[in-house]
Formats: structure tokens, C-alpha cells, sequence
């Protein structure tokens, strides 16, 4: 009789998801969809979820699903490549690379391409091209290509880096996250027509991804292009909903819009989202712009009791300078010498 209970709340759970999806209900579908994987406890629908949860943009849940998923299928090579994309997403690049480092051990097509990335991102870009061109030898997809393009434009050559960033959308052309990276690329070599023109044709595909979105709201935003960067952190935020850094940029855009109640809003949903020290002070800046002057030093006083980072520290003495509490700012900055102290 428990068994047949349980089939008939898993039947009736997976109903109200997909009629949640349906729907475009998208909160509600999640948390439906959550409690079908937890009520399951099945390592493949723990997978799905955590599928969907990156699709929407909630790193944190889908790591956390790949993490139970793992408990009962702890070799899955799918299971280990996904979590360490969703370590990767997080910017925990480290805990990605051992992660790969256990799916090496147990696949033999290693995701070169992914290690390389890593490296990419931890700034050790001989590594990266050392990986990125096994890839290629062992391989030859799209997408070893493309790691091997942003290891070569790191290592500041070009003309290699866009042969390969060309050899990938030959193979395949309609890959948004392709087309995002040359954009990237462009941008670094100040070509911003170019990267504009990549970003276009990164989200108009199928399957846009909401980091070209993000990326092109961001590049619009620094050439003073406000309405459009207004509209492209929109379409991020429809296709990535739990993705808190969009709203960080959309509360930024909106600042400069002088929407100051809005923007506040949209930094408050970043901050709900994800409570890091970083959207913190920039919620702290906008309280700044937009007059709460008080609540922006009340934000500044909590924020330096919580980091220690060098880096987070500036900002914070850089706004209580913007804010006229010289003591309080020559407090921090004394703090932050003292760890600078040359003993003779």
C-alpha cells in the first residue's frame, strides 16, 4: 500500500510539474520538480533536475542535486561532467578541476576541452593550450577548438586563436556559447563592432544562452548604449530567471538611467539570489546613487565586519570616502596597511 501511495504522489507530482512548465510558471515548476527528485531519490531524476536548474540559472540547486545524484551513482560520467560545468558556472574552478581529475580515472574520453577552459580561467594558459591542442589531436570537435582559441587569444596570439575560433563554427555554426566567446574575444582586442556583431548572432540562435545576453547587455552598457543593454539583460533574466548577477548588471543599468527604485529592486533580487560580498557592495553603491545615504553606511559598516579581501575592502573605503565618514574610511584603510607592514 506505501508503494503504491508513493507511485501515486510521484504521478501526481510530475502532472503539476509539467503543467507548471506549461504554464511558465517557472518558480512553481521548480519547486516541484524539487520535491519529485527528492521524493524519487533516484540518481537520473536528481540529473534532470539539476538539468533544469542550470537551464534557469540556479547553480546552487543544481549542484546541489548532482550531489545527491553522485551519492548513488558516484563513477557516472555524465553525473561528474555536469557537476563540474555547474562548479565551473559557480567561478569554483578549482573544485571543478578535481572533479574532472575523478572522471579521468574512470572515462576514457577525458573532456579535455573542459580542463582547458579551467586552466584558462585560473590563468595558467600554457596548461590550457596543452589541453586545449589534446583535444583537438585526440578529438577534433567544435568545442576543443574553441578552448583551444581562448587558451591561444589569453597567450596574446591572434591570428591562431581566430583561425580556431573559425575552424569551430565551420563544424558547427549555430552554437550560441561559440559565438559568446569570439564576441568575448573581439572585445578584448577592443573590435567592438565585431563583438557586437558576434553577440547578435549569439542570441539570435536557437537555444540563445543567457550569457550572450548578459555579455551583450554589459559591452552595450559601457558604449552608453542604455536602452538596448536595458532590453538584452531583460531577455538574460526570461531565459535564466535564478542567475543573480543579471540583476546585478540590470540594478547597474537602471542606476545609470537614474531609476533608482527599480534599480534598487533588481539589487535586491541579486542579493536574495546570492548573498556575496560583491553584490552587497555594489547594492551598497546604489543606495549611494540614490540618496539613502544612511542605509548605505549601515551597508558599508556590516560589509567590513564580513570580508577581509583586499580588493572588497577598497570599495567599501572608496564608498565611505563617496559618503563622508573620513574617520570610518581611515579606520579600514589603516586595517588594510596592516597587512602591508614591512618589518625592517
Amino acid at each position: 500500500m506505501a508503494k503504491a501511495n508513493n507511485y501515486l504522489s510521484t504521478a501526481f507530482l510530475k502532472h503539476l510539474t509539467f503543467k507548471a512548465y506549461d504554464e511558465e510558471s517557472i518558480d512553481e515548476a521548480i519547486a516541484l520538480n524539487e520535491k519529485l527528485a527528492y521524493l524519487e531519490d533516484d540518481a537520473e531524476t536528481y540529473f534532470d533536475f539539476a538539468l533544469t536548474c542550470r537551464d534557469y540559472g540556479d547553480i546552487k540547486r543544481a549542484k546541489e542535486a548532482l550531489e545527491a545524484a553522485l551519492k548513488l551513482d558516484n563513477d557516472n560520467i555524465d553525473y561528474l561532467q555536469e557537476y563540474a560545468l555547474a562548479l565551473y558556472d559557480a567561478a569554483a574552478y578549482h573544485e571543478a578541476l578535481a572533479v574532472l581529475n575523478r572522471l579521468v580515472k574512470v572515462s576514457n574520453l577525458a573532456p579535455w576541452w573542459l580542463i582547458s577552459m579551467l586552466y584558462s580561467e585560473l590563468n595558467q594558459y600554457d596548461t590550457a593550450l596543452f589541453y586545449a591542442s589534446k583535444a583537438v589531436t585526440e578529438q577534433g570537435a567544435a568545442h576543443d577548438y574553441e578552448a583551444r582559441a581562448i587558451a591561444y587569444g589569453h597567450l596574446k596570439q591572434t591570428e591562431k586563436a581566430l583561425a580556431d575560433f573559425f575552424t569551430a563554427i565551420n563544424l558547427t555554426d549555430e552554437n550560441s556559447e561559440l559565438w559568446n566567446n569570439l564576441a568575448l574575444f573581439y572585445e578584448e582586442q577592443h573590435l567592438f563592432n565585431e563583438a557586437l556583431h558576434a553577440y547578435t548572432r549569439a542570441v539570435t540562435l536557437p537555444y540563445a544562452s543567457n550569457f550572450a545576453y548578459f555579455n551583450k547587455a554589459k559591452l552595450e552598457l559601457s558604449l552608453g548604449m542604455v536602452n538596448e543593454a536595458l532590453y538584452d539583460i531583460n531577455e538574460a533574466i526570461k531565459i535564466a530567471p535564478y542567475d543573480a548577477e543579471s540583476y546585478n548588471l540590470k540594478g547597474g543599468i537602471l542606476s545609470v538611467k537614474e531609476d533608482y527604485a527599480e534599480a534598487l529592486k533588481a539589487c535586491e533580487t541579486a542579493i536574495a539570489l546570492n548573498d556575496s560580498i560583491h553584490l552587497q557592495i555594489n547594492y551598497a553603491f546604489t543606495l549611494e546613487e540614490a540618496g539613502l545615504t544612511k542605509q548605505a553606511f549601515a551597508k558599508c559598516h556590516e560589509l567590513c565586519q564580513r570580508t577581509t579581501r583586499e580588493d572588497e575592502l577598497q570599495l567599501i573605503i572608496v564608498l565611505l570616502i563617496r559618503l563622508s565618514h573620513y574617520k570610518e574610511a581611515k579606520k579600514q584603510a589603516e586595517k588594510l596597511l596592516e597587512k602591508y607592514t614591512i618589518v625592517q
